[in-house]
């Protein structure tokens, strides 16, 4: 599939009336600068010209029929999945059970290393490759190895999506800070002050829910917002990273050492 001619770089500025209350010609503009150099124009071309296409093979084994987008300062496309599932090879956020492992299959760190992208221009190509990677893997793996619980590390971070699915399931999650995997640069960039709001207001909703014997700083790249991250999975699999175990339900959900 062709992409749109990529051109210079630019910083994205920090402050800036929202779209849509700008102007069109200056709407146009600056939706130019914060898609690193992709006109207005051609991003609305190749949106046509991939839904035009539904000949070419998607690695993700679904046709596009169609997707959204929001009218923020940053271009965002995303999609609407639909599809049918077999009721006995669901995987359930609700159905953790005390005494299993907790595997993580992609390192943590993209909001971080996202943020400083957005404020620098840096690239890390290390961030690209874990976003575009599909869980496709890793939850045939998890289905292979009879696994009935997990559930996707997106937008709440680590300690969000954990929480949830532990209070789901009626049980507490014991994490092992020292055995999660990060992307390269993620301390880096956590140490420099790239740290998204989001993810700060992660670990603060998490909060009340946490017992910790680690440093805040920690804390708050384990509750880090992930676009397109990996797997929370109740059980092990091949590939993944056992970074905790299920225990059974205690005055917190959850428990970081």
């Amino acid at each position: 599939m062709a992409t749109a001619k990529k051109k210079t770089i630019r910083t994205i500025p920090q402050a800036r009336t929202p779209m849509r209350e700008q102007d069109p010609q200056v709407r146009a503009k600056n939706f130019e600068e914060v898609a690193c150099g992709y006109s207005l124009e051609d991003a609305l071309r190749e949106s046509e010209r991939c839904l035009q296409c539904p000949d070419e093979p998607c690695i993700a084994g679904c046709p596009v029929a169609g997707g959204h987008s929001i009218d923020d300062p940053e271009p965002k496309y995303g999609m609407a999945v639909t599809g049918l599932a077999d009721p006995d090879r669901l995987m359930r956020n609700d159905a953790a059970q005390a005494g299993l492992p907790i595997s993580l299959t992609k390192p943590l760190g993209i909001g971080v290393l996202n943020n400083r992208h957005k404020a620098t221009g840096e690239v890390f190509p290390q961030a690209v490759e874990s976003m575009v990677a599909l869980n496709d893997t890793a939850s045939v793996a998890a289905l292979a190895a009879g696994v009935r619980a997990a559930t996707d590390v997106t937008g709440f971070g680590l300690l969000g999506h954990l929480y949830k699915m532990a209070r789901a399931s009626g049980v507490s999650a014991v994490v092992d800070a020292r055995a999660v995997p990060y992307l390269d640069g993620a301390r880096e960039s956590l140490r420099d002050g790239y740290v998204p709001g989001g993810s700060r207001r992660n670990l603060d909703w998490v909060r009340p829910h946490l017992e910790a014997s680690v440093a805040d700083e920690e804390l708050v790249l384990l509750a880090d917002a992930q676009t397109s991250g990996g797997l929370l999975i109740a059980g092990e699999v091949p590939g993944g990273t056992v970074i905790g175990e299920f225990v059974p339900r205690t005055d917190h959900a959850l428990r970081v050492r």
